[in-house]
């Protein structure tokens, strides 16, 4: 069974994946990009963007918390903020897609 930050990290690769895909079909197609992939793109760029920041602060080294004595059961600290901090940054990608959607919406 896989641990919430594998399936995380599995999720930004196939984003950033998809989005690199997205953007070749996009720049090389003649007419008009399927109208579902054009959603799916500002999806995955809101995940794949904001999971990125979440990403760049832990990598920075904030909310990691100091060495400690390790005592068993073992439940690192860094796990912890690490979810929160994915939870948090989802939440201001829901809010994104939501003024995206609101707001503008896609025009064709």
């Amino acid at each position: 069974m896989m641990v919430m930050e594998e399936k995380i990290s599995k999720a930004h690769r196939i984003t950033g994946i998809y989005l690199f895909i997205y953007m070749i079909v996009h720049v090389l197609s003649k007419g008009p990009v399927c109208f579902f992939a054009d959603w799916m793109a500002v999806f995955a760029f809101a995940f794949h963007a904001f999971n990125g920041m979440r990403l760049i602060i832990l990598e920075l080294g904030f909310l990691i918390g100091k060495p400690a004595f390790i005592e068993y059961p073992y439940s690192p600290v860094s796990i912890k903020y690490s979810r929160i901090l994915f939870y948090v940054f989802m939440a201001l990608a829901i809010l994104f897609l939501a003024v995206v959607i609101i707001g503008k919406g896609m025009t064709s």
